[in-house]
């Protein structure tokens, strides 16, 4: 335990003290206080630890205890979801409709192309089979 005295009070206060970081100071067993603090060996505040003056940014309240910084930092608190609408019935029945056109579209393209590339097919076997005979076939 450790004794601190914020500057807005007159007498310091026994407290649990953890310095996370750099810039931030957790404080547990005290209300939230900003207005910085001197952090003390004993009550009766003869032995200080060090000069909390500027850790007036509550940076995270937590169940039991808070965090201030000295940076002016806060938490990012999570962000809510923002749930998109449906689309209605009909755009959704429309757009099915223009991927089903598209859908036919490339699959007439593709009917062609194989119908071009059958008769292609049997225009060489016609062809082939013309030389074979040129050359003499089969006895």
């Amino acid at each position: 335990m450790a004794f601190i005295l914020f500057k807005d009070k007159k007498r310091p206060i026994e407290v649990r003290v953890k310095k996370l970081s750099e810039h931030q100071i957790e404080i547990a067993g005290c209300p939230i206080n900003i207005s910085g603090f001197a952090y003390y060996h004993d009550a009766e505040m003869k032995h200080q630890y060090g000069d909390f003056s500027k850790f007036t940014t509550l940076y995270r309240e937590l169940d039991e205890s808070y965090i201030l910084s000295d940076d002016n930092s806060v938490y990012p608190e999570e962000s809510e979801t923002v749930e998109t609408p449906e689309p209605p019935l009909r755009e959704v029945i429309q757009l099915l409709k223009k991927d089903l056109a598209n859908m036919q579209t490339v699959l007439d393209k593709n009917r062609d192309y194989t119908v071009r590339a059958a008769n292609e097919i049997t225009d060489i076997q016609i062809a082939l089979c013309e030389i074979y005979e040129m050359i003499g076939g089969v006895e």
